[in-house]
Formats: C-alpha cells, sequence, structure tokens
C-alpha cells in the first residue's frame, strides 16, 4: 500500500506534464488544422481525463483515511490541502466546459496551471509543519472554505481565459493569419467567459469572506486574528470587486478587461505564496 501511494502521485504528475506537452505541441501544430477541434483534441484530452481521475482517487483515499480515527467532520484542510483540491477542480471545470462550448485549447493554459498547483501543493505538504486548528470544524466553516475554494477556481480558469483572449487579440491586430487562430476561440466566447467566471468567483469568495466572519464571531474568534489570510482575502475581494464593477458599469471588454483579471490573478498567487511563508491565520497555523 506505501508503495502505491507513491506510485499513484509519481503517474498522476507525469499524465499531467504528458497533457501539457500535448496540448501545446498540438497548438501549434499545422498538421491537423483543418480538422475539428474535438478530433484534434482527443489525446490531450484522454490524458488530462486519465491524469484527473488519479488526482481524484488520490485525494479521495486521503480524505477516507483522515476520517478513521474519528468518524467525523474532521478538520479543516491546511494550504496544501486546498491548493490539490483546487488544481483538481480547476481540471473539472475545464473538461465540463470543454464538452459544451469547445474550448479544447485552453488546456495549453489549464495542464501547467494544475500541474504547477499540484507541486506546489506536494512541496509545500514537504516543508509544512503540522498545525493545530484554531477553529472547531463544523458544517458553516465547511461552506465558507468551500466557496473560497470554488471561487479560487474560478478566478484561475478566468486567467486562463484571459490569457487566451489576449494572444487571439494580439494575432488579429497583426492582419496576417496565424494556424494557432483556427484552435484558438472566438473573441466574444473567451470574452463570454471571462466575464461568467469573474461574476461568479466574485459572488463565491463575498459569501465566503461574509460566512467566515459569522464562524469567527460565533466561536469567539477576533477576525482580524486571521492575519495574513484576512488581508490577502480582503486585497482579493477588492481587487475583483473593482473588475466586477467595471465590466458591469463602465463596460469594459476585450483585452482590457482580460489585462485585469491577470492582475487579479496576482493577488491570488500573491496571497498563496504570502501564506506559504507567513502562516495560514485562524483556520491552521
Amino acid at each position: 500500500m506505501t508503495t502505491l501511494l507513491h506510485i499513484v502521485p509519481i503517474a498522476m504528475m507525469l499524465l499531467y506534464s504528458a497533457a501539457m506537452i500535448l496540448y501545446t505541441v498540438n497548438l501549434f501544430s499545422t498538421f491537423s488544422v483543418g480538422d475539428s477541434r474535438s478530433d484534434s483534441f482527443r489525446l490531450p484530452r484522454n490524458t488530462l481525463v486519465a491524469g484527473f481521475v488519479l488526482h481524484a482517487a488520490c485525494l479521495g483515499f486521503l480524505f477516507m483515511r483522515s476520517l478513521r480515527p474519528e468518524p467525523s467532520i474532521g478538520s479543516v484542510p491546511s494550504l496544501p490541502d486546498s491548493l490539490g483540491l483546487i488544481s483538481l477542480l480547476l481540471v473539472a471545470s475545464f473538461l465540463l466546459i470543454e464538452r459544451r462550448i469547445r474550448v479544447s485549447v485552453l488546456g495549453v493554459v489549464v495542464a501547467p496551471l494544475a500541474l504547477g498547483l499540484l507541486t506546489l501543493s506536494g512541496v509545500l505538504f514537504h516543508l509544512e509543519r503540522p498545525g493545530t486548528a484554531e477553529l472547531e470544524s463544523n458544517a458553516l466553516l465547511w461552506f465558507h472554505i468551500g466557496l473560497t475554494i470554488i471561487g479560487h477556481v474560478a478566478f484561475v480558469f478566468a486567467f486562463a481565459v484571459s490569457l487566451a483572449l489576449i494572444v487571439q487579440e494580439a494575432l488579429l491586430k497583426r492582419k496576417r493569419f496565424y494556424p494557432i487562430q483556427r484552435r484558438l476561440p472566438s473573441l466574444a466566447t473567451l470574452d463570454y467567459l471571462n466575464s461568467r467566471f469573474l461574476a461568479f468567483g466574485f459572488v463565491c469568495m463575498l459569501v465566503g469572506v461574509g460566512t467566515g466572519f459569522v464562524v469567527a464571531m460565533v466561536e469567539g474568534v477576533p477576525f482580524l486574528d486571521g492575519g495574513a489570510r484576512v488581508f490577502w482575502s480582503a486585497v482579493t475581494l477588492m481587487m475583483y470587486a473593482v473588475l466586477v464593477a467595471a465590466r458591469l458599469l463602465r463596460g469594459l471588454r476585450g483585452s482590457r478587461a482580460a489585462w485585469l483579471s491577470v492582475a487579479g490573478f496576482a493577488t491570488v498567487v500573491a496571497s498563496f505564496i504570502s501564506l506559504a511563508f507567513l502562516g495560514g491565520g485562524f483556520h491552521v497555523h
């Protein structure tokens, strides 16, 4: 069993790496540029699905094992746990959306992002000392954590869409046809996805942070004691609030909205780095 626990994560990482390479090769290949996107990206997609299955099985096994000593809701997830779950949900969201809208090319961004989050999760897991929960695990706390994780997944996906939008618009401005353009979704599709994921992520973060405030009050923990976690949650929320307001009230579209989305994602990255080195606030310290 111990050997299997080492083999499965390695196989999962190799599959994600292979999917990343296959998506990239397929994007720049001119061999099958006339084929449909569905057929063209079948191999990288199936490779990503295989990695996703192993990823889900691995997290499921670890979660079930954590419940063995005491059958309860369990301790709250640490930063490595959250990063691994964000990576899994990112791939799941991409695979579901790709089946409906056929934006397979976004796998070029999604696969390396998922692999990077998973790698960072593994690194932090081995570097981080085991922590003790400052808040009692309960349903409301899990609701708060679940919403904030889903919000982060939406922001990561919005970042992937923003990169594709920026590249597509830059290529169109050159007024020359490139084979890569046929594989990229239209600007309208990318802008639509960007706006929906930004709005969805912002709502999840807003409700999640609000629920976290309620949990802290119920448990008698001063909300400001959350330290870096509270600070970066507030910064991320304000950054995306400005972006959502600019889209809704000012009609911000295209590459300008995409660049703001990239800037918003920078706050998400900064929060991960900060929590990794400064601690996790009052969830786990």
